[in-house]
């Protein structure tokens, strides 16, 4: 994390996404979540996974987005 913050931060109009509160808890990441398969593997979430993050994605690029001039 303090690798990838650095290289963000010598970029500009870069940032980061941290999803971490939306698929885990507090105190662990299940697996599956309301018979969703969250994970594909220990590092990577699942494409079920991944789509319960539209909204969170979608937020985030109109929050950053930079309209062609």
């Amino acid at each position: 994390m303090e690798a990838e913050n650095a290289a963000v931060a010598a970029v500009t109009r870069a940032w980061t996404l941290d999803f971490e509160n939306d698929v885990c808890s507090p105190t662990m990441c299940d697996a599956i979540r309301g018979g969703v398969r969250i994970y594909r593997n220990s590092d990577h979430l699942s494409v079920e996974g991944a789509l319960m993050l539209t909204k969170q994605f979608e937020a985030a690029i109109r929050a950053h987005a930079r309209s062609r001039r």
